[in-house]
């Protein structure tokens, strides 16, 4: 394909329409365009009047095309960002929505622990999950047996035993329970307590503190 080929594909094929608004404006101008203007380059054209007229109209038409051209590239460019700014727009409140319905289930499932749960979840919280909780028992029904929720490691501990008038009579094996919150879940209950404050819907009055 030759250059003029290549030339009028783009004009006709791709850019009719930017083609036939540019023709238009080109031969506008130089009707209503007095011809004093363009005497400097008719001078310069070495050139027939005829000929010279020809190459001004389509310097014209070349330039009223570049113009629009860009205007459109600008708009264009403008439509698909602001298209990509809405698209954000709603992702983020489909995600804001999701993320409320998700801290509203946390806090529903949070009303239903006990007391003694309740307070162990607080305790690690406010120590940043750093400092374990230790207990000798678990009972069957606790919320620490969840393993969805709870990272729980034994340790063997020999303490001294004493007799009823307090005598030493031997080191007696003891085995901990090291309890310590799940990270993804220690995670949710930061974010539960950064946007509501608390972890249930209600305050939880436990020991005479309010947790």
């Amino acid at each position: 394909m030759s250059l003029i080929e290549k030339a009028l594909d783009l004009l006709l094929s791709k850019n009719w329409i930017h083609t036939l608004i540019a023709f238009i404006a080109a031969f506008l101008a130089q009707i209503f365009i007095s011809d004093e203007y363009f005497k400097a380059l008719y001078k310069k054209l070495p050139f027939e009047q005829n000929t010279k007229v020809i190459i001004v109209f389509v310097f014209l038409f070349l330039v009223f095309f570049l113009i629009i051209h860009f205007i459109v590239y600008i708009i264009k460019k403008f439509t698909n960002y602001k298209e990509k700014t809405n698209h954000l727009k709603v992702v983020n409140e489909r995600q804001k929505i999701k993320s409320e319905e998700n801290i509203e289930l946390f806090q529903s499932f949070a009303d239903k622990w006990s007391d003694e749960d309740y307070k162990i979840v607080v305790q690690l919280i406010n120590n940043k999950n750093q400092t374990p909780y230790i207990t000798r028992f678990i009972k069957l029904d606790s919320m620490l047996n969840n393993s969805d929720i709870f990272v729980s490691t034994t340790e063997t501990v020999y303490e001294k035993a004493v007799d009823t008038e307090n005598k030493y009579i031997g080191d007696v094996k003891t085995i901990r329970h090291k309890v310590l919150l799940k990270e993804d879940f220690y995670k949710l209950c930061q974010i539960v307590l950064q946007e509501k404050g608390r972890l249930s819907h209600f305050d939880r009055k436990i020991d005479g503190e309010i947790l």
